[in-house]
């Protein structure tokens, strides 16, 4: 159980302290208004709508683009419903350091979005199979590596909103998902380039 510098408890439901009453160790908590969240409540939306395009208009990739697709409307779900709920979920918008998390969540979103558009059309995804690349710079390892990052912040968001936002199904199907359409996906192209 966490106390605070005065060696109350903190509020088991929220499990901060007031500006007046701060977690030991850590910075008092300092309050922010719901309105700065509103951009990036936004912006989530913007690249959902993004991704469920080009995954309607993509050439190449469908499976991958599914699987990223998957994810990314469920956490627009959820970060919808976090915001018309925001009455209800004050605490979590007056946290600076939740907004802090919120903003490295959008930005992987949008790597994510970004990623899509590159692999759905034949113009972007011969960067990942062009003979004279690194290593390093694989369809697949982006892939994994974008998985990795969504699946941290969307763990940080879990934990920063006690439970209140959930981010999709057990790991070990999704996991046996992604590998099947990065595997499937990557042959097909291996074909077509």
């Amino acid at each position: 159980m966490n106390t605070c510098s005065n060696g109350l408890p903190t509020d088991d439901i929220k499990n901060t302290c007031t500006r007046d009453n701060p977690i030991e160790g850590h910075e008092p908590f300092k309050r922010i208004d719901f309105t700065i969240f509103l951009p990036l409540l936004k912006d989530i939306q913007k690249y959902a709508d993004k991704v469920e395009e080009c995954y309607a208009h993509a050439e190449h990739n469908r499976r991958v683009c599914g699987v990223l697709l998957k994810r990314v409307n469920i956490a627009a779900f959820e970060v919808k419903t976090l915001g018309q709920l925001k009455n209800d979920y004050s605490w979590f918008f007056e946290n600076n350091n939740n907004y802090s998390i919120f903003q490295r969540f959008v930005k992987v979103v949008e790597r994510i979005q970004n990623f899509i558009i590159d692999i759905s059309q034949l113009q972007g995804v011969s960067k990942y199979f062009n003979k004279h690349r690194s290593p390093d710079f694989s369809m697949n390892k982006k892939f994994y590596n974008l998985i990795g990052e969504f699946e941290k912040s969307t763990e940080a968001l879990t934990h920063a909103s006690k439970g209140c936002l959930y981010f999709g199904r057990p790991k070990a199907d999704q996991n046996k998902e992604d590998k099947e359409a990065i595997t499937e996906d990557t042959k097909d192209m291996e074909e077509v380039i």
